[in-house]
């Protein structure tokens, strides 16, 4: 495959630490497809590749020569985040990539990720290989701790942010599903989550968001002022919910919370004019969905990312915060992340107090939690 030690150190890596990320090792119809495809797209496009290797470099980077990093962000790693399992020791044997220390890794990973972006704006592209690696990008996107793409870009005249590219993959699945079949259905089913239908666990979180949008349309301006636009917004809003909802339900029932991360995937492509026109309640949504990711553990560095970048902006930038929004920051910031152990408990204990919470009102920022 003309591979450089270094490379060849990376797909060894990726295949025996990265796949499990995309499946908690709980999902296994996800982990045979991510098995089944990676030989063949790896050696088809080097696109892939690059993929490949940027995401397996920023999952090298906790095991790197980072502790002044991690000191610095005064980050509680469990034992699982900082063990490094005997099997993937093989990687580290006279790997040069650290000779240099962090800023080595550090530029390898931007390097990589650079080749990636540069090439995926190609649309001729098979659908297959733009699939697999666009997961690879969204989940590179999500926990990179330094901010590579904004959640949003209010100025970006196109805008470049989390939304934009989750809003193209979007368009692409509604566009091209009469081409979806075999092992490329499998992989769009792995995106989606297969989150449409009636939730099997409804949530009271999600159900006080839906009495916030109804009061935000009904209570203050009245049925008289309704018209087609505000009738459209609306309608945008309640599918957000009904998306929200069955991937916080399908997370709960699967064990694990990447239903959740992937939501946008599955979000109203009219979402995103909503967020950047700042419209009140889409940002609400987005405020909501992010400290989800937060709850989620869909991060490297807690305080150093993209939801929480945005968590910050929002709170500086569109306050006063409604219930929901106060409810389920203060909850994040205090109990930081899903008990991964206790998965399905944790975050049913999630949803019923940040609803309660919301529901009984007279609620402020903890100002013990704010950030700076």
């Amino acid at each position: 495959m003309n591979l450089t030690r270094f490379e060849y150190r990376l797909l060894r890596f990726f295949n025996d630490a990265c796949i499990p990320l995309f499946s908690f090792n709980i999902n296994k119809d996800a982990d045979r497809t991510w098995r089944k495809l990676l030989p063949r797209e790896f050696a088809s496009l080097d696109m892939v590749r690059q993929s490949v290797f940027a995401f397996a470099c920023l999952n090298l980077w906790k095991y790197s020569n980072v502790d002044s990093v991690l000191d610095q962000d005064k980050i509680e790693w469990t034992d699982m985040e900082t063990q490094l399992d005997g099997s993937y020791s093989h990687v580290f044997e006279t790997l040069a990539v650290f000779d240099n220390g962090k800023d080595n890794i550090f530029s390898q990973t931007a390097c990589y990720f650079s080749k990636t972006v540069q090439q995926s704006t190609n649309l001729e592209i098979a659908l297959e290989l733009f699939f697999f690696s666009s997961s690879l990008i969204f989940a590179f996107l999500g926990v990179h701790p330094h901010l590579i793409m904004p959640v949003v870009d209010f100025d970006g005249d196109p805008p470049l942010d989390i939304l934009s590219f989750s809003g193209s993959i979007r368009k692409l699945i509604d566009d091209e599903s009469r081409h979806f079949s075999g092992i490329l259905s499998l992989l769009i089913e792995n995106m989606t989550m297969h989150i449409w239908g009636t939730p099997i666990y409804p949530s009271a979180m999600v159900g006080q968001l839906r009495v916030e949008l109804h009061d935000y349309y009904f209570s203050k301006s009245g049925f008289t002022e309704i018209n087609s636009r505000t009738s459209n917004e609306n309608e945008i809003l309640e599918e957000l919910l009904t998306v929200m909802e069955n991937s916080f339900s399908f997370a709960i029932y699967k064990g694990y919370p990447i239903p959740i991360f992937r939501m946008l995937y599955s979000a109203p492509l009219e979402l995103g004019d909503l967020v950047r026109a700042r419209h009140p309640f889409a940002l609400r949504a987005i405020f909501v969905y992010c400290c989800m990711c937060i709850f989620g553990g869909f991060y490297f560095l807690r305080n150093s990312n993209m939801w929480m970048d945005y968590i910050r902006y929002h709170i500086k930038h569109f306050g006063p915060l409604g219930g929901v929004e106060t409810s389920i920051y203060n909850y994040v910031q205090d109990k930081g992340r899903v008990d991964f152990y206790n998965f399905t408990a944790s975050m049913q204990e999630f949803d019923s107090t940040v609803a309660h919470m919301a529901q009984h009102g007279g609620l402020s920022l903890n100002p013990r939690l704010c950030f700076e």
